[in-house]
């Protein structure tokens, strides 16, 4: 009982009201984060972008280096003898040696399958024309690891961009129109415009105008 009198007096001052502007204050909530986070996201996407330009430089670099190494593939053992981490915002390098033909060589890489320890033997294949160029056996070596940045780089740009383009930065921000709302009106067709009346059509009128009066007035 009294918590139905409750619910009546809350009623009286205004409940009703205070459900109504729920969805609202929703949506102002929602709007606001985005906002919150919006340069955020514009890091993201220029971070992604700059990440992806390289990753796509490095695909174009290791095409043929590939190629080479599959053309003229030589199994060798090497050693895992270093990992050298340059920073937060550069991939590790694993350095590994091996022999072939009477020289020693050391090739960086950006990563080893099953992340071995330092001193770690691995199987390399090497091309034998040009011995500096090396991948871990049975991988794409460098082109994989560009592949899989071109990956990761895509599954972070995109969704930044989805949250700029629902809060229309592009449209207002750079004054596209990328999802069509503000369209110029279409033309009308000439038929449907009214136009200037000629000294012909005046003449027309005024005939019809005389064959009315005189129609009405038994003329």
């Amino acid at each position: 009982m009294v918590g139905s009198s409750g619910r009546q007096q809350w009623e009286a001052g205004g409940g009703d009201d205070a459900y109504r502007l729920l969805p609202l204050v929703a949506t102002i909530g929602a709007v606001s984060f985005l906002d919150r986070i919006t340069p955020f996201l514009w890091l993201v996407v220029a971070v992604c972008t700059i990440g992806l330009a390289s990753e796509v430089v490095g695909i174009a670099q290791q095409i043929p280096v590939q190629r080479g190494i599959d053309a003229h593939t030589v199994r060798l053992p090497g050693t895992f003898v270093e990992l050298d981490k340059e920073g937060k915002f550069h991939d590790d390098k694993h350095i590994v040696s091996y022999a072939y033909a009477d020289r020693g060589f050391r090739t960086p890489l950006r990563g080893l399958p099953g992340n071995p320890d330092v001193g770690a033997k691995v199987c390399v294949e090497i091309d034998a024309t040009r011995p500096e160029n090396m991948r871990p056996c049975d991988t794409l070596g460098g082109l994989g690891d560009s592949l899989a940045g071109l990956g990761w780089g895509s599954a972070f740009l995109l969704p930044a961009l989805l949250a700029l383009w629902s809060r229309n930065d592009f449209d207002f921000g750079w004054s596209i129109d990328w999802r069509g709302e503000y369209r110029r009106p279409e033309r009308p067709h000439p038929s449907t415009l009214r136009r200037k009346p000629t000294r012909r059509d005046r003449k027309r009128a005024r005939k019809a105008e005389r064959e009315a009066e005189d129609e009405l007035f038994g003329r």
